[in-house]
């Protein structure tokens, strides 16, 4: 996975963060040779805002017929940005102290979003997709002290309802943003192991 320096809000508001990595999982797959890469076997990924981005790209991919992605790797996504966001419960339960709290969110959203309507879009709220089926395999991994657990968790959920393969861990003891510690902290290393099981997962069956 190739990191992208997309556009940042609140001066390239939503849609262009999608749109530029969009753009560069495209150039990254048409590159493929010149990359020493296999087109086949390319993965998004991405924790927290870079988790929502994964998981629109998944979304974005399979809506204009684009790259087949052997992987979506989610850690702790951003699904829900919506005007309902909040009515998942652990934003009650650790929208405060727990590393990313409810104002802070609520700051990303505002600065993100150049009209609150855009919330609800897909690409923005993938929670609110219609459809959520012949997307590339999902990895969601959740921290047990997390704000987003509950949407993710959702988000999971009906990835597997829609018969996309799906993979749900929640991470216990762990909070937003800890797989930073992995060096030093072994439930954080544990976090890291996670998902490089599931590339290595992802790429084995996309080879078979």
């Amino acid at each position: 996975m190739a990191p992208v320096n997309d556009r940042l809000a609140p001066e390239f508001p939503f849609p262009t963060a999608p749109e530029d990595c969009y753009a560069a999982l495209l150039w990254t797959v048409e590159n493929a040779s010149r990359l020493g890469i296999d087109a086949d076997r390319v993965a998004v990924g991405g924790e927290s805002a870079g988790g929502n981005l994964a998981a629109v790209l998944a979304l974005m991919s399979r809506d204009r017929q684009g790259p087949r992605l052997a992987l979506q790797s989610l850690e702790v996504p951003v699904t829900d940005i919506s005007d309902t966001a909040h009515q998942h419960q652990s934003v009650a339960l650790f929208g405060e102290g727990y590393g990313l709290d409810r104002c802070e969110m609520d700051e990303f959203a505002a600065a993100y979003l150049a009209d609150a309507a855009d919330g609800r879009h897909p690409y923005a709220s993938p929670l609110h997709a219609p459809d959520l089926s012949d997307l590339a395999p999902a990895l969601v991994l959740t921290a047990e002290y997390d704000l987003l657990r509950d949407s993710g968790e959702a988000y999971g959920r009906r990835l597997q309802e829609a018969g996309t393969p799906t993979t749900i861990r929640r991470l216990p003891a762990l909070t937003h943003g800890a797989g930073v510690l992995w060096q030093e902290w072994p439930p954080a290393r544990a976090w890291i192991d996670e998902v490089v099981r599931g590339i290595r997962h992802a790429f084995d069956r996309t080879t078979a």
